[in-house]
């Protein structure tokens, strides 16, 4: 019987991590694939922090050899570990910047023709996207966290490929400007956000 906390908390290599998640939620057999993760706490876990410890991992030391990483099974400031032959080399505070509940609002008032964004409808979900980083990055610099290396932001709809071309760079300079005027204040060594869509070709920025 498929065990979610363990399979959870298990220590993922770099390169296998992401067929093992993709394989498991094939097995759970739910026909609302969109939706699988609401079925149990533990998937939430694994479709959030998981998820983005992974393809920051995947993303930042693609270059390197035996590298893994695994979520912390215990409660406390560090969410997660990432490991090279064996010996920590990052701690990680995850925090997720989805926006499950604005984007059905968005969709009702699609339908209802009301107007979106300038940027259109894709602008739309950037700007919800932007309003949460800025809310979690001031959430987590407030509780003022020390000897953690990272503070890691999980995004979708590649976030931070999108931000980095001419049509959405607005998104992207309002982040820049307020996580890079946060730099003297926070206890994080660095901030990340990073793309987390499973098809995986996704970036990531860090304010150091």
């Amino acid at each position: 019987m498929f065990d979610k906390t363990q399979f959870t908390h298990k220590i993922f290599s770099k390169e296998s991590w992401e067929d093992e998640v993709k394989k498991m939620i094939l097995s759970l057999n739910i026909n609302d694939g969109v939706l699988w993760y609401k079925k149990h706490k533990s998937l939430k876990k694994i479709n959030e922090e998981l998820v983005t410890l992974g393809y920051y991992t995947k993303y930042k030391y693609f270059k390197e050899n035996a590298v893994s990483f695994y979520l912390n099974q215990e409660q406390g400031k560090i969410d997660g570990y990432i490991c090279q032959n064996g010996c920590i080399i990052e701690t990680v505070q995850i925090v997720i910047a989805f926006y499950d509940k604005e984007e059905s609002q968005r969709d009702i008032n699609l339908t209802a023709g009301q107007n979106t964004t300038e940027c259109g409808w894709v602008g739309e979900k950037l700007n919800f996207i932007k309003n949460r980083i800025i809310d979690r990055v001031n959430l987590k610099i407030g509780k003022c966290y020390k000897d953690i290396d990272t503070l890691l932001i999980g995004v979708r709809d590649w976030f931070v490929s999108r931000i980095s071309k001419d049509e959405y760079a607005v998104f992207g300079n309002e982040v820049r400007k307020h996580v890079s005027n946060l730099n003297s204040t926070h206890n994080f060594k660095q901030i990340v956000i990073v793309d987390t869509d499973y098809v995986g070709k996704g970036s990531y920025i860090a304010f150091p």
